[in-house]
């Protein structure tokens, strides 16, 4: 049975308003990606941290008094890219302040086999980057997804993604840790699934869904082949997509 059900509202990443109240950092350890976006933002190149390194920042906050009580791993890459890394990051916080909340964000490939070890080293919130559980709409959202160090074809991608999403989302909840799910909504590409989402991350096991609508901007690097970004949504779309999904999952409120 699962050993935690109710995520925290002090927690930034699932209480409202909590952001602005509660000391956060976030280590960025992950220094590979296994899938890449079609519709991103420019944003600005950075290298990730060794594990050491990045530890060795948080002793420097903390020992500074900066009040943090939440640490995450997440970027420039995917911690389950590189999860070793992620591991050695976890274990020396937790060694070192036993009483640091932990946390990931993370699009979830693999990590359903390291859910337990995550629970064991008191990790208590995953965030997951969920968009569709449609492999057919995953393919229009990825310009590549590479599970190991080469690109699979990617309908066969897509397919796997969402099964290991789906067996993620289930193993964190079976070993305690609360799931929240991370959407962005592209009119015209997912605005339709956006209810059958909600309703199966909460089937299987997910506590909260935050809804972002899409920047609108897109990455134009050579090396991917981009369409047109779809249009933000408009606020009466928001409304209404939030409306449908929480019918089967509590929604974090929206920030101010």
């Amino acid at each position: 049975m699962p050993r935690n059900t109710e995520h925290k509202p002090s927690h930034p990443c699932f209480g409202a308003g909590a952001h602005t109240l509660v000391g956060r950092a976030h280590l960025p350890v992950a220094s590979r990606d296994y899938a890449r976006m079609r519709f991103t933002g420019p944003a600005p190149a950075r290298e990730a941290l060794s594990p050491q390194a990045a530890f060795a920042w948080l002793k420097d906050q903390l020992n500074g008094n900066t009040p943090i009580s939440v640490v995450g791993v997440t970027g420039p890459g995917d911690p389950m890219a590189d999860p070793e890394a992620m591991f050695t990051t976890l274990g020396l916080v937790r060694q070192a302040y036993p009483d640091i909340t932990l946390c990931l964000t993370t699009l979830g490939m693999g990590l359903a086999a390291h859910a337990e070890r995550l629970a064991e080293l008191g990790v208590d919130h995953a965030t997951l980057l969920m968009d569709s559980m449609d492999p057919a709409i995953v393919e229009q959202l990825f310009a590549w997804i590479r599970p190991a160090k080469h690109t699979l074809p990617l309908p066969e991608a897509a397919q796997l993604l969402v099964k290991d999403q789906a067996e993620a989302i289930m193993a964190l909840n079976e070993a305690g840790v609360t799931v929240k799910v991370n959407t962005t909504v592209y009119p015209g590409i997912n605005t339709e699934h956006i209810e059958g989402l909600a309703k199966r991350v909460a089937d299987l096991g997910a506590t909260v869904m935050r809804l972002s609508p899409c920047s609108g901007s897109v990455e134009t690097s050579g090396e991917l082949d981009c369409p047109s970004a779809p249009c933000p949504p408009d606020p009466a779309l928001m409304a209404e997509l939030r409306e449908l999904a929480s019918k089967h999952i509590e929604l974090m409120p929206e920030r101010e």
